[in-house]
This record gives structure tokens, C-alpha cells and sequence, in this order.
């Protein structure tokens, strides 16, 4: 017993030990997969063969999956039957997220490119492209949705994390490295050595580190430089909106 508990506790001790013992046991996993809290999760090791989840997913703290159900053991004691039920495969697609606490039930497939929000329960198979959240989780947007609200916001939140850290540093302005998340809104093409090192030790859960700096490069920025964007935040009250 001593023996297995020190096993467990070490398989559980990293996300790649933790994938590594979920394949051994027969789970079909991916590339580039993240469960970031092993020992807060709980993962049907006991069914590991009917879970498959695919390459670049993200699996938040607090989850749950399960490819059985054992409700049936009540059964013999209140109606004097024995009706157990059988593995049910948990299919999770390439490039999905699970929320914080989200729990799978058996028998489910949520597909490719899925955002599922925290404390979510799913018990019936999600759409590829979507976003589903709630206790029946339902699907709530499209990922096509999803990305034009983010659109919207990014500089909204960018303003108030900036805002937040001049308060913290008694109207201090912010390092580069301090706003890191937000390089998009203020890099340009060229990036400097010191830059780069920087990107390159960004955490990028589920994503290829070079892949992203590449899209980063690529993507429209509103700012030629951060000191521009500093000066903007200068320009935004802590409401969100310009100064007069």
C-alpha cells in the first residue's frame, strides 16, 4: 500500500509524468497536452482506455473525467437487481480548453477548437468550434463569436492591468516584461534580442512557442512601440474611459 501511494504521488507530480503513466495505462493522448494540477484532477484510471484527448489541450485545475458510472450499485440494495453498467468512451478533440473544475461525464465528445467554461458539467457531446459553459453545459457561442468579443476587449483589459500595476507600484509604469500577454497590441514586426528571450520564456500552454511569436509578428497592433501604449494608458481613466 506505502509502495503504491508513493507511485501515486509521484505520477501525479507533474503533468508529463501524469500523461506518460494515463498513456501506459491506455489513454490516447496527444501532443502538447497540459493538465496543470494532476493531483487536484481526477482522471478514470481505471478506464483509461476508453479516454482519448487530442494534441494541444489544455486541462485546468479541479477536473474531472469519468468513463463509468457506478450509480447502478444502488440499485441492489433498494430493488434487489445487479444492473451494472459498462465503460463509455470520453472523446476530447485537438485544441480545447477545460475551465477550472469542469467535470466529463462517460459517453461524451467534444470536438476540435472547444472552449468549456469552469464549473461546467458536460453530459452530452459538445461541437467542434464552440464555446459551451452551465450545469447541463450548452453551447453559449461560436469560437468565431468568442474571437470577436476578445477583439473587442483585449485593450480594455490591457489599460486596467496596466492601471492595476502603477497602483501597486505607487504610480510606477509598468515593465515590458510586466505586460508580456499584451505584446500583441504593441509589437511591430521587428523584435530585438532582449525581446525575444523574453517571448521565448512566455508560458504558452498547448502551443508552440515559436508558432506563436510567429503569429505575433504577423498580427495588427495598435501601437508602434510600448511606450506609446504607455502614454495611452496615461490618457484612460480607471473607468475605462478618456481622460478630458
Amino acid at each position: 500500500m506505502l509502495l503504491y501511494r508513493i507511485k501515486s504521488w509521484w505520477y501525479h507530480s507533474s503533468s508529463t509524468r501524469y500523461i506518460k503513466y494515463l498513456r501506459a495505462k491506455g489513454a490516447q493522448i496527444g501532443d502538447n497536452v497540459s493538465i496543470l494540477a494532476p493531483r487536484k484532477s481526477t482522471i478514470d484510471e481505471g478506464r483509461a482506455s476508453w479516454l482519448s484527448i487530442g494534441s494541444n489541450t489544455i486541462v485546468s485545475s479541479g477536473c474531472a473525467i469519468m468513463c463509468h458510472d457506478y450509480s447502478w450499485s444502488i440499485l441492489r440494495k433498494s430493488h434487489n437487481i445487479i444492473a451494472p453498467t459498462g465503460g463509455g468512451h470520453v472523446h476530447i478533440g485537438d485544441n480545447c480548453f477545460l475551465g477550472i473544475n469542469t467535470i466529463i461525464l462517460r459517453n461524451v465528445t467534444i470536438g476540435n477548437n472547444v472552449i468549456i467554461g469552469a464549473g461546467s458539467v458536460v453530459s452530452k457531446s459538445i461541437p467542434a468550434n464552440s464555446v459551451a459553459a452551465g450545469n447541463p453545459a450548452k453551447v453559449i457561442m461560436t469560437l468565431d463569436e468568442f474571437c470577436d468579443k476578445r477583439k473587442k476587449t483585449i485593450l480594455q483589459e490591457a489599460v486596467r492591468e496596466a492601471k492595476h500595476l502603477i497602483a501597486l507600484n505607487n504610480g510606477k509604469e509598468p515593465e515590458y516584461r510586466q505586460m508580456l500577454r499584451f505584446a500583441c497590441l504593441f509589437r511591430s514586426e521587428s523584435i530585438n534580442e532582449s525581446e525575444l528571450a523574453l517571448l521565448k520564456s512566455t508560458p504558452v500552454l498547448g502551443d508552440n512557442i515559436d508558432a506563436y511569436i510567429d503569429t505575433l509578428k504577423k498580427q495588427s497592433h495598435p501601437f508602434s512601440s510600448f511606450a506609446e501604449f504607455l502614454k495611452y494608458v496615461q490618457t484612460i481613466n480607471y473607468s475605462g474611459q478618456k481622460e478630458k
